[in-house]
């Protein structure tokens, strides 16, 4: 086990045994699930709860009823990011991949003005690669039944770099669709090849695969006036590396499973797999590679959001409570980790977070670039306003401290926090997506 894993798995030799464990449900934790997955009026939902005890929850909400909710399988989205950054590091474990060279020592077309950008950097979020979600060209690709992930990195490739690799940091799926290029190069094998072979057959992970859009795989959908209505499945093909794997709550929670007893992680090249990043100016980011590292309260997570055309999904790992939470929803555009966080709460003794009284300071405003986009936070009658470019999030805050805010409404969905000294903020924390997103204030 890499001694970073050792470090933060606390009572591993439990976890191990979870998924063997008796697979009698606790009531008042389905109760716990069950209505807030009511409150909220989702279409096809799993959501599988592990604790010291065993299976605590494995709750189908609208689901098949003659099938195991943990069983069914869903798209994954940016889940997938894990396994692609794990299959790096198990190429860096064999002397394959160097993490810290250059991109362009393995991918002969990588842009020329990219050539600065690090393996590294690609699997952080820290490499400047513009996310192609952000540029109409590419984004117009990826709703093209035909397009492939190859000519998506071929509009990108006229994009410059947005900063200088390696001083902040900035989501990208462009980036982790070069990672996966990197594994098939090195390989030979399949981007989805490669990680059956070596992760998710050996571990026992039979539903994951690339998903194919076929009856096997949950249908997706949209609310539209608070009922869900089919949409039709994403271009997968554009999505390889960044998103585009499908499989089960049971296998997600193997996935940690394996981490805890050390079948995943073995040597140093494991070691910044799951360790924050520190930016040249001092910026802490709780993101590892293809791990967000965002705590709950005071309690240590390891997890990733997803979403997906008509899904959304959330897996969250508690290493020293050895507690796993998947939500898995066959619907877009919700927040599957503030389901995620309130069943993960009740389960911690975590409370929900609480409005509290007074009206904002009027230096609480401004646009933050948060990396991929900006976000906007502006008064009005006498409340804060969020607002971001779609599917992003937007609508009236709550004050829940002196500089904290969040969502009316979903105190787990999506929370900001102001960094302030002497009336001025020139740096957020805004929580969403099972991420934080670190910002900077570019305007007001």
């Amino acid at each position: 086990m890499s001694p970073h894993f050792a470090r933060i798995g606390g009572g591993t030799v439990a976890l191990v045994a979870l998924l063997m464990a008796c697979q009698s449900p606790r009531f008042d934790v389905e109760r716990i699930v069950r209505a807030e997955l009511e409150r909220r009026g989702w279409p096809a939902t799993s959501v599988l709860v592990i604790g010291r005890g065993g299976v605590l929850a494995n709750v189908g909400h609208r689901t098949p009823p003659d099938r195991d909710p943990q069983d069914l399988v869903y798209p994954l989205g940016s889940i997938g990011k894990m396994f692609t950054a794990a299959a790096l590091h198990r190429l860096a474990e064999h002397r394959q991949v160097d993490l810290g060279a250059r991109v362009a020592d393995y991918l002969p077309d990588w842009p020329r003005s990219w050539d600065a950008v690090r393996v590294h950097q690609l699997l952080g979020h820290t490499s400047g690669v513009a996310d192609f979600w952000f540029v109409p060209e590419a984004a117009r690709l990826a709703g093209d039944p035909s397009a492939r992930a190859t000519d998506l990195a071929r509009v990108m490739a006229q994009v410059p770099l947005e900063f200088e690799p390696g001083t902040r940091f900035s989501y990208s799926n462009t980036a982790y669709q070069a990672a996966a290029r990197i594994i098939e190069h090195r390989t030979g094998l399949s981007y989805d090849a490669y990680l059956s072979h070596e992760f998710f057959t050996p571990l026992d992970m039979t539903s994951m695969h690339h998903c194919r859009g076929d009856a096997n795989e949950m249908a997706g959908h949209i609310l539209r006036h608070g009922r869900p209505v089919t949409v039709p499945n994403e271009n997968y093909e554009t999505a390889r590396g960044d998103g585009g794997l499908c499989g089960s709550a049971r296998d997600l929670a193997r996935w940690f499973q394996a981490i805890a007893s050390g079948a995943i992680g073995k040597g140093t090249s494991w070691d910044t797999y799951a360790l924050p990043q520190r930016m040249p100016d001092g910026t802490n980011v709780l993101y590892g590679h293809g791990i967000s590292l965002r705590p709950l309260g005071s309690h240590k997570k390891l997890g990733h959001h997803g979403a997906m055309a008509g899904h959304s999904a959330m897996v969250g790992w508690y290493p020293t409570a050895d507690l796993v939470v998947v939500v898995l929803a066959s619907v877009g555009g919700v927040s599957a980790d503030a389901v995620e966080q309130a069943v993960a709460a009740a389960q911690l003794g975590i409370q929900a977070p609480a409005p509290i009284a007074g009206e904002p300071p009027p230096f609480h405003t401004g646009r933050f670039d948060v990396g991929p986009f900006e976000v906007s936070v502006h008064a009005r009658e006498g409340r804060l306003w969020l607002e971001s470019p779609g599917p992003g999030p937007r609508g009236p805050l709550v004050r829940l401290a002196a500089a904290s805010y969040a969502l009316d409404g979903d105190p787990w969905g999506v929370i900001l926090h102001f960094e302030c000294a002497n009336e001025r903020c020139p740096t957020i924390r805004l929580q969403m997506a099972g991420m934080e997103w670190p910002g900077q204030q570019v305007g007001r």
